[in-house]
């Protein structure tokens, strides 16, 4: 038997599983960027507002560093800047996702042992789950570079941007399928996927924001080599071949460290615990930390250098733009007269999404947790099913309190040290960040009432409960939705400074989070538990 037998038969296998997961995430990032195609002739019409664009850009680090840079003025070359971002970052996440659930959690919950018992060779698991991401891939390519050629847009150009999507989904897959080899849970590798996609985005945004002294970070990460294939500005073809040289050495090192460990472990060994177990691990409580203490810890940390940097450098970034009329016209918008508060504002915005990821995937915990048949073996014992969701809740609100925190102490210690108030700044933008956790909290109810009425249901229910308000937050920004519709869908139009916001927003959010939760509680307790 051949290390990859039985692919062809794991590939349908993963088809049948995700049948409808799939469908839904590739589906996603076509409408992220058929709404902007909807719009791009309406909010960009003529040449004068495509240059006003493309000035606005370049005169503003946070488009630079969240978005990307503008290369032309044509139509398409804006649509790029303004749909590529959020499209390549939705293929990275649900590739990441993929990826991990379909090589390592295979291996936590022991289906992978079966299988290898059967006709299945070494292999097959690894290459059947990248063959459904590079035919995810190529069917993403494909359709967005059909769509954007029938709306009149040059074929070429076209074909270059949904190589770009592709191409997204494709690293992020081989990068995730080396962190499967190198970790021992699935939650890590998919976090790890995800979050190097999103370092290497940000750190190419800080090589745009440096200008020529800093270009070269831009073309030390494969994320600013696919900005820099300039779709609809002059196409770069050949830098899909370093991408592609990077997609299989990623890949190729999968495999090489796939064949060098043992089936069920990791390559990075697990620290040896002690002898006897603590006291904290007596209860449910203590066992969730303990599971999830090493992954909040590698966050808070994180959010933390990230603050300190963005914050030393966002205020003399912003003062070099003060007098662009983006700049004013957005800090008018959140009521502040001084333009670092824009900067801040739009990084706390953003990064509060990426915290709702975490604190998404800390609630699913539940689901894996039944599914894995965890669930089932603490609750034979003296737990009961309230103590049991309550720690898992408990901790899932908990700890994106912690990463906000500490992003807010990172940038005011950074913006402190550099204006010379410390105390000032941190109590600022401490209260910037803490803002954004009722509006998290919400999103884990959702998650967390999915969990207790369709428990195999709740992934999908969770990730589009965060992705539907984001993208309601775009469709709004796009002209396409009026603003009603993002508050009513979107917790997070309640806390933006952006949006205005008050005590009764917080508290409203509040309690409606309580009642979610206590909502979960009593389903899970009137259910059986289901795999």
């Amino acid at each position: 038997m051949t290390g990859l037998a039985g692919t062809g038969g794991l590939v349908r296998l993963i088809l049948r599983r995700d049948r409808v997961i799939l469908p839904v995430w590739l589906g996603a990032i076509a409408v992220t960027v058929l709404q902007w195609v909807a719009t791009a002739g309406t909010v960009y019409p003529t040449q004068a507002s495509r240059q006003a664009r493309f000035d606005e850009v370049a005169a503003t680090p946070m488009f630079l560093l969240f978005q990307g840079q503008l290369f032309g003025t044509s139509l398409g070359a804006v649509l790029v800047q303004r749909a590529a971002p959020v499209a390549a970052m939705l293929a990275a996440l649900g590739a990441a996702l993929m990826t991990a659930r379909h090589t390592r959690a295979e291996e936590q919950t022991g289906r992978r042992e079966l299988l290898g018992a059967t006709g299945v060779g070494r292999h097959a698991p690894l290459t059947a789950v990248l063959a459904v991401m590079f035919g995810c891939g190529v069917l993403i390519t494909a359709v967005l570079a059909a769509v954007l050629s029938a709306a009149g847009f040059p074929p070429a150009g076209s074909l270059c941007f949904g190589l770009v999507i592709g191409c997204s989904l494709w690293l992020t897959a081989a990068s995730t399928a080396v962190l499967a080899q190198l970790a021992q849970h699935a939650r890590v590798a998919a976090i790890g996927g995800f979050a190097l996609f999103y370092a290497l985005h940000l750190l190419r945004g800080i090589g745009a924001m440096g200008g020529d002294a800093a270009a070269w970070l831009v073309w030390l990460t494969p994320t600013g080599w696919l900005e820099n294939t300039r779709p609809f500005a002059g196409e770069r073809w050949w830098i899909f071949a370093l991408v592609t040289a990077a997609i299989l050495l990623a890949g190729a090192g999968a495999y090489a460290l796939s064949a060098r460990r043992d089936l069920g472990a990791g390559l990075v060994p697990p620290r040896a615990g002690h002898g006897h177990a603590p006291a904290s691990l007596r209860g449910p409580l203590g066992l969730v930390w303990r599971l999830g203490r090493a992954m909040l810890i590698t966050w808070v940390v994180g959010a933390a250098a990230f603050g300190v940097i963005m914050g030393a450098v966002g205020s003399g970034a912003m003062g070099a733009y003060a007098g662009s009329p983006w700049v004013i016209d957005f800090a008018r918008m959140i009521n502040t007269d001084d333009v670092a508060d824009a900067l801040f504002t739009y990084i706390i915005g953003a990064m509060a999404i990426v915290v709702g990821m975490y604190g998404v995937m800390t609630t699913l915990r539940l689901r894996g947790e039944e599914a894995g048949g965890a669930a089932e073996t603490i609750l034979s014992g003296p737990v009961s099913r309230h103590r049991f969701v309550a720690a898992h809740l408990g901790f899932a609100a908990v700890a994106p309190v912690l990463i906000l925190a500490a992003l807010g102490a990172g940038l005011g210690l950074g913006s402190g040290l550099s204006g010379g108030d410390l105390a000032g700044e941190l109590v600022r933008l401490l209260g910037h960040t803490l803002r954004y956790a009722p509006a998290i909290w919400v999103i884990i109810g959702v998650t967390a009432v999915a969990f207790g009425l369709v428990p195999r249901a709740a992934t999908v229910i969770g990730w589009a409960g965060l992705a539907i308000g984001v993208t309601a937050e775009v469709a709004v920004k796009a002209y396409v939705l009026p603003e009603w519709v993002f508050r009513a869908v979107s917790p997070f139009s309640h806390v933006s400074p952006a949006y205005g916001s008050g005590a009764v927003d917080y508290l409203a959010l509040t309690a409606l989070a309580a009642v979610l939760i206590v909502a979960t509680m009593i389903t899970f307790r009137r259910r059986d538990l289901a795999v």
